[in-house]
Order: structure tokens, then sequence, then C-alpha cells
């Protein structure tokens, strides 16, 4: 980049992970004084997440460093590779002196070079050599630059976008022109689904509106204000919404299928789902219609296939109207779980029609859902957590949803997303809400009657700085489900259950580092993720440690790592391997 100056010098030593430090400019030498001017550089330790340890030294001749350049000639970073297989190497680009470290694909690339070939496609490429399984021998790889073929505008000379290193985490950008709100995918059928909304001027309501209203005979909804008041004199901004549905496989020109809602219908939810009596799959969509704090929020269940359809304006193959914001829609086996309000419903298919079979009170309005086997995960605008049990019994033909247990209620919880977290036979309930913060509940049964069986036990809580609304469980392992989050502000993180032994270790070493290192303005790194709330009625046995705090052991001086251990009375491998 030519904004960046001043270069990055990289340390490997056997025992620690791979040591960058980046380089900042000294100031000019005072008059007098310019022979004690020697360097014209300072050097600070960047600390990152790959914290892989070097083994030993490399067997024989090494190359450390590939410097990597643009086409034109000009740098484009660099790659540093480990002395022996079995780590990652790392891959750096700069920008605006700030470093942006990414790992290299694979964990047994031994030498690296940049590579110009016909065999590339005419971009420039690079040459790998990997080290064989059970072998000696290398293996030669040729590779090309990471890109998402036909994500380039059409009309552009370019049929693929390459991925921008220059930033935190690898991106492929593409402009939607458009503000995008909700997301949904389905990878095995290559579909994807994005609701974006544009900014219009309000239109006052045509005289036809209420006569084609489906619910024009429900007595209870309130269309009209009980005050009369006059229009404004300019008339007012608000988003339009649309659906856009495309292949994944061909996102040069998205929104090839649409579908545009009323003026005052937002998306609110969508999910793809293969329901019985539907192409497979179909694209599940709940609105709400919010026109005042006086009058009825209606909303809208829509089923959108784009089987036997053309590209263009796509109809919707299902539609009703209620006078309740549909928040959430999911399945369970051939059920169709969906939200009305305060309430949650599961139904089924049949004679043409969805047919109620079961339906469970919330408090006040389901924010959020997740599932895992028969046992469901529900989040509520204010009141927390709801522990719910699907119970069908085909031989009495009865099926019913029972709630097991809730969160205290203690306080006000605003739950954004909600999902279940896996530990062998253990079962951890999270709930992020609206202030940034992770709860962690445990459901135990047969407790004490304070927590755990009627209302939920408050296990721990990490304040995150932004708030999540996007969570994904991954499988971590043999019997471990982590949680992948994404936050308002950018960032993506992970929650994962670690073992009792392990825990004792991370807990020991945290609190050492927080009370014997100095931060930035004497800030304790522990004291500020704890959440403002009220407190838990039982006080928790467990907490949710920072990994990034964790890390600066990885980058501290020998002698400090040795104190640290010390204290600790185990050795600094041990610590090494926990981290």
């Amino acid at each position: 980049d030519g904004d960046d100056v001043g270069p990055t010098l990289a340390l490997l030593r056997v025992g620690r992970p791979l040591i960058l430090y980046r380089s900042f400019l000294a100031p000019a030498p005072t008059k007098g004084h310019e022979e004690d001017h020697v360097l014209p550089f300072y050097f600070s330790i960047v600390e990152h997440d790959f914290g892989n340890l070097i083994e030993h030294q490399p067997p024989g001749s090494y190359r450390a460093v590939a410097e990597m350049r643009n086409p034109n000639g000009t740098p484009a970073g660099a790659v540093v590779l480990p002395p022996h297989a079995g780590i990652p190497g790392l891959w750096l680009a700069a920008k605006r002196n700030q470093l942006y470290i990414h790992p290299l694909s694979g964990t047994k690339v031994v030498g690296f070079s940049q590579l110009r070939a016909a065999c590339c496609g005419g971009t420039m490429g690079y040459f790998a050599l990997c080290a064989q399984d059970g072998s000696t021998s290398i293996a030669a790889q040729v590779q090309t630059p990471s890109q998402v073929a036909s994500l380039a505008p059409e009309g552009t000379s370019q049929g693929a976008v390459a991925f921008d290193l220059q930033w935190p985490i690898p991106v492929a950008r593409h402009s939607l022109k458009r503000t995008p709100h909700l997301m949904a995918s389905r990878p095995g059928d290559s579909l994807v689904a994005i609701a974006v909304s544009e900014t219009v001027l309000e239109s006052p309501p045509g005289p036809g509106d209420e006569d084609n209203d489906p619910l024009a005979e429900d007595w209870s909804i309130v269309r009209k204000p009980p005050v009369e008041y006059s229009p404004p004199p300019m008339p007012r901004a608000q988003p339009r919404f649309e659906l856009w549905i495309d292949d994944a496989k061909n996102l040069s020109k998205l929104g090839r299928y649409r579908f545009t809602f009323d003026l005052n219908e937002h998306v609110l939810c969508m999910q793809w789902l293969t329901l019985p009596g539907f192409p497979s799959p179909s694209l599940v969509v709940g609105t709400g219609v919010n026109t005042g704090e006086d009058l009825t929020c209606r909303g809208r269940i829509l089923i959108f296939s784009t089987h036997d359809h053309d590209p263009g304006i796509l109809p919707a193959i299902y539609q009703r109207a209620l006078k309740w914001p549909v928040t959430v829609v999911g399945q369970w086996g051939n059920y169709f779980i969906h939200s009305e309000g305060s309430k949650l419903y599961f139904e089924r298919w049949e004679n043409n029609a969805f047919a109620k079979l079961a339906f469970f009170d919330a408090s006040m309005c389901v924010t959020a859902m997740s599932s895992i086997k028969s046992f469901l995960l529900l989040g509520d605008l204010r009141r927390g957590l709801d522990f719910v049990q699907w119970k069908e019994d085909k031989e009495s033909n009865t099926r019913n949803l029972r709630r097991l247990s809730r969160s205290p209620p203690t306080g006000f919880l605003t739950v954004l997303a909600c999902d279940f977290l896996v530990c062998g036979k253990s079962l951890g309930l999270v709930a992020l809400d609206h202030n940034g913060t992770a709860n962690l509940y445990q459901y135990t049964p047969h407790s004490d009657g304070r927590e755990g069986d009627q209302l939920l036990r408050s296990c721990a809580t990490f304040f995150m700085g932004y708030p999540c609304r996007a969570v994904a469980r991954l499988n971590a392992g043999a019997g471990q489900q982590s949680l992948l989050m994404a936050s308002g502000g950018g960032e993506l993180l992970c929650l994962k259950p670690i073992n009792d032994q392990v825990y004792r270790t991370v807990a020991t070493l945290a609190g050492m580092l927080s009370t014997r290192l100095p931060y930035r303005a004497g800030l304790n790194p522990r004291g500020m993720r704890i959440p403002d709330g009220a407190p838990a009625l039982v006080a928790p046995r467990k907490n949710i440690e920072d990994g990034s705090n964790l890390r600066t052991f990885t980058f501290l001086s020998a002698p400090l790592q040795a104190q640290l251990a010390e204290k600790m009375r185990l050795p600094e491998e041990a610590i090494m391997k926990v981290i």
C-alpha cells in the first residue's frame, strides 16, 4: 500500500509461535544528538490468534519469508513459513500502517514462491512445496488467488472478484446499492436470499386498500388512531423492503428473482425449509406491519419458490395475513413452526391449508428460536428465555408443548439470538441480549429449588461489546458443539466449551494476567467483561474467560512467562498447549 511505511520483522524461535514486530518511524533526532540516532524505526510486537508453537529447527536449508508483489511490481505483502510442517504459514498484508495477518491454507506447506505462468489463468499465481505424510518426499502445487466466480457486476472486464487481504478477515465485496437486513442461504442447493430496502417517500393509503384487506371483517384490529391528526407538510422517508433470490453460483446480478413488499411492511425473519406440499426447498418469510403505537401491528407469512419460474417478479406461492407480527419461522420434522406475537404454533400442511396442532404461549413477543432434538429454546423481547419440550404421542394422537424452565425473572432480558451449547452430556443454553452480553444458563432438574429446575441456573455472563443478532452452532469435535456469533461491530466471536481441568488452568492464568500485567489506563480486562445487571440468585460456579486476553501469555518475555508458570506450578510447555 502506498500509504504504508516501514518494514515488518518476523522472528522464529523454538517453543514460541511466529512472532511479528510492526515498525513505526522514529522521531527525528534533536540537534547535537545525531550520532545517537542509529535505526530510524521503533518496533512493537503484534499479537495474533495463530499460536501454534515451533517445535524444532529446520533440518536443512530454509527460507522463512517469501515476498509477494502485484503484477505492476509494487509490494503486495509477504508469506512467513514455519520451519517444519504441522503449523500454518501466515500471510501478511499492510495498509495505512496497520498489519493484517491471515493463515495460509494447509499445515504442510514448507516452501512458497510467487509464480506467473499460463496455468494460473493469466493472473499471478503461487508455487507451494508441501510435505507428504509418512515420508520425506515433497509434492509441488500451483495455486491461484482465491476468487469468487461471477461476483463482479455485469459489464466489467473481470469475471471474478479476488479476496481482499487488507481486511481483518479476507473478503470479496459486491455493492448491493440497497441496505441489507437479513440473509438466508441454502448451500446444498446453491441458493441465497437477501432482504434489502431502499428509502422512499411515504404515500397516503389508496381508497381501495381497506376493501382488499383479507382481515377486513376482524373487528379487533385497530385501523384508525383514536385521535384525528393532520398529515405532515412534507412526506416522511421510510424503507421499502424487497426480497432477492439468486443462485449462489452466479452472483454478478443480484435480484434476478425479486418481490416487493408493501410500503409499511418489514421483513422480520426468513428461512429455507422443506415443507411437505411445497417445492423443495422453499423460502418462508415472516413480516410485520407497524403504522403507529395506537394501531394494531400486523404481519404476513409468505412462501416463495423459484421452481418452474423464470427470472423476474417472483409471486408468492402461499401467503396468509395475520393480526400479529411474524418474528420466527422454522421447521421440526414435517411440521411448520412460526410465531404470532407472543404465541408459537406448530402446524401441518393438509387439505391445501395449514392446520394448527399445538401452541405455546410465551411472555411478550418471541424474538429468537433454536432447537435440538425435541427441545426448543425461545427468546423473548423482555422476559429472557423459555426452555420448551415438544411431545408427540402417535398412539393417542396427542401433541403438546410444555415449558420445562425459564430464565430467572430478576430483571428484563431482551434476547436477540439464542442457541444451545453442547459439551458431552452437558447442555448449555446461551442468550445474546441487546446490551452485547452472552448469558449462559443450564437446566438441572431436581435441584435445590432456587435455580436449575423451574428456573434456569445462571452459569456465566460475558460482555462482548456489541450486540449479536446472528449465531450458528458448529461441530467442534467429538461430542462438542461451539457457537459462532456475528456482532454489530463487524466481529466474529466463538464460544467454545472446555473440560474442567483445562478450565481451572485457564481461569487461574486469566486471573494472574489481569492482576500482574499493566493494561491501558489501568483497566482490568476481567472487569470490563462483567455486564451491568441484576445479580444471579445463586453465585455462578463457572465463568466465560476472554481468549484474547489469554493469548497475551504467548507473547510475553521469557522471564515473565517463567515467573507466571512458577506461580501456577505448571511448566511453560503445559500452559502453552492449553492456550
